[in-house]
């Protein structure tokens, strides 16, 4: 397992917590549960991703390596950025729903724009550096 190949993963789930931990709105108990889950998460496909690698490590890299890797780099985006932005949606919509000026209504409305680019950013390194790389 090399450490600077799931740096981008690290920065994502890095990202994903502090989004999780910092929100005064969120209870204790949902920030300890999504903090595991996060993390069980990550782990779980840096165990599943080394385990194929492991499996098909000839020379020549074989078609079935690819289909796996691909394969389960699409699950575990599925399970990991799914629930992420739903979360994220409903930090929004909290926000917007228990803040008192309309101007700062209208400011949070408008700042969901680059967090969905970052978002979408995070979707695209994850599912094309970890899906398509031998």
């Amino acid at each position: 397992m090399k450490f600077l190949e799931y740096l981008p993963l690290l920065f994502i789930v890095g990202v994903t917590l502090l989004y999780v931990l910092i929100p005064k709105t969120t209870k204790p108990l949902y920030k300890k549960f999504l903090t595991a889950f996060f993390i069980l998460v990550a782990v779980v496909f840096i165990i599943g991703r080394e385990y194929i690698d492991y499996k098909y490590n000839d020379t020549p890299v074989p078609d079935i390596f690819w289909e796996l890797n691909t394969r389960w780099t699409n699950i575990i985006s599925t399970i990991y950025f799914v629930p992420a932005a739903i979360y994220f949606l409903f930090v929004y919509i909290r926000s917007i729903y228990y803040t008192k000026e309309m101007a700062l209504k209208i400011f949070i409305g408008f700042s969901i724009i680059p967090i969905s680019l970052g978002f979408a950013v995070a979707l695209f390194v994850f599912g094309f550096g970890y899906g398509y790389s031998p």
